[in-house]
């Protein structure tokens, strides 16, 4: 029975068979010859054997998760799941059952569950690097990036050699840099892998794909991936060099064009980076994540127009990622599309409600426009209205003060001093002071057809010059539109 130490299956399933006949009931030459017939790639013999072991000794849980395995090699998912939770009810506390289970629930698209399982196997074995990674890389398939990257951190921290982790970071990192969304100083997995060990680690591997390419030539890949690294450590001028030396190679990879835009844009070069990400965007069109990126750079350099333009196609390729709307929604921002801006945050969340990027950009939109205002029917009482609901009621009452200044260029009545105030009231105020505009602008214009009822704190600012009722309704509207 060494046959099998030796690669020698055939004889070895021929001597479990020969004990077999002679102790029908030990289970033990079950589970062998089926390990036999499965490195033979016999799996209906190795099932039926792992199934009479298994009816032999039910509470053996390796039998079970044996069978399991060996389901899963045939895509069986379903009956691959029913033997590892079999196995995890005998003992609930192998990591490897419910490793397994994890990852045959990723197969069959089951994300919570895989997640779930991942999780337990890390809480059992929080030593072992390759559950992290194998989480780490199911997070990343699901775009969930920042998570996944604290998860390749922790995996590095535990083995800071294996180069597979530090490659699936830095495509999450990338990944979110597409996105707009980067992880930052404060990152909790900073802590876990310091950009000076990370330096030292990108240098070594340098070193050793420049060996590689003195020895066996360069390739697209090759350059690509120095390029990579050189742009982890800084060096963005020796990247750029990488990602063009492949270019002279591939003129047309949309890969090497993305790259050297990226290192571009982090050298200041921005119209060689708009340049480099036009061409990837001709080169592979129907890649959102492209006009993404270039959505990105104008919108730093102020060009908002534009970029809605490009998040906007981003999102006419992939209406579901939240990242496109987030984006956009800044840009309308920008350019004070109030409307506009609203509608993106909010189906960013809808997206992605646990976000935290999403809902706080909402915040500061809704604090941007006055989360709380006063009651719309007796601006003598004040309310609070829902802050998810602050933005249509601020643009309920743009248009009520439109319709007050529709009436006030008809027949004004604010007193001689009441527009001047107004005029005096808006120019001294700080920037603090702000949030609470939109309100004293309502208390005005609504009660402007009654003689006498501008507010006492307006009516403290004197001024003797009249301004027009023309000069009324610009003015406000263009402190509306701030």
């Amino acid at each position: 029975m060494l046959y099998a130490q030796t690669e020698d299956y055939e004889s070895a399933v021929g001597d479990f068979s020969n004990a077999i006949e002679l102790d029908p009931k030990e289970e033990t030459y079950f589970f062998n010859r089926a390990d036999s017939r499965e490195a033979q790639d016999d799996y209906d013999g190795a099932i039926a054997d792992y199934s009479e072991a298994i009816r032999l000794a039910p509470r053996d849980a390796e039998n079970l998760n044996s069978r399991g395995l060996l389901y899963a090699l045939r895509g069986e998912h379903a009956s691959a799941v029913a033997d590892f939770s079999s196995a995890l009810q005998i003992d609930p506390r192998e990591e490897g059952y419910f490793f397994n289970r994890a990852k045959s629930r990723e197969d069959e698209a089951d994300y919570d569950g895989a997640i779930a399982d991942y999780s337990e196997a890390i809480r059992l074995a929080p030593k072992d690097a390759h559950n992290l990674y194998a989480r780490g890389l199911l997070l990343a398939q699901i775009e969930k990036h920042k998570e996944a990257i604290e998860d390749f951190s922790r995996a590095l921290q535990l083995n800071p050699g294996e180069i597979r982790y530090f490659f699936s970071r830095a495509a999450s990192i990338k990944a979110l840099t597409k996105a707009g969304k980067t992880v930052t100083n404060n990152s909790a997995t900073n802590h876990l892998a310091p950009k000076g060990a990370e330096d030292i680690y990108a240098t070594a591997e340098i070193t050793k794909l420049t060996k590689v390419m003195e020895l066996e030539g360069r390739s697209i890949s090759r350059l690509n991936s120095r390029g990579l690294l050189f742009g982890q450590i800084g060096r963005h001028m020796d990247a750029i060099v990488d990602f063009s030396s492949a270019l002279i190679m591939a003129p047309n990879d949309e890969t090497s064009f993305f790259n050297r835009a990226v290192s571009r844009e982090a050298e200041g070069d921005s119209d060689g980076a708009i340049s480099d990400y036009s061409n990837a965007i001709r080169l592979s069109p129907n890649d959102p994540d492209n006009f993404n990126a270039r959505g990105l750079l104008l919108a730093c350099l102020g060009k908002h127009s534009a970029a809605i333009e490009d998040f906007t196609r981003a999102i006419h390729q992939n209406s579901t990622d939240d990242a496109y709307f987030y984006n956009r929604a800044e840009s309308r921002r920008a350019l004070n599309d109030t409307e506009g801006a609203r509608a993106d945050y909010e189906e960013a969340i809808r997206l992605a409600p646990d976000d935290a990027d999403n809902v706080n950009a909402l915040k500061r939109f809704l604090r941007q426009l006055g989360a709380t205002v006063e009651a719309c029917t007796d601006p003598s009482e004040s309310c609070a209205i829902d802050k998810v609901k602050a933005p249509a009621a601020c643009i309920l009452l743009k248009d009520q003060i439109s319709a007050k200044l529709e009436a006030i260029e008809q027949n004004t009545k604010l007193g001689e001093h009441g527009l001047a105030s107004l005029q005096s009231y808006v120019q001294d105020l700080d920037d603090s002071s702000k949030d609470g505009l939109l309100v004293k602008l309502l208390q005005v214009v609504l009660t402007a057809d009654e003689p006498g009822s501008i507010s006492n704190e307006m009516q403290s600012t004197s001024s003797n010059k009249r301004n027009s009722r023309k000069d009324l309704r610009e003015r406000v509207s263009k402190i509306l539109a701030q």
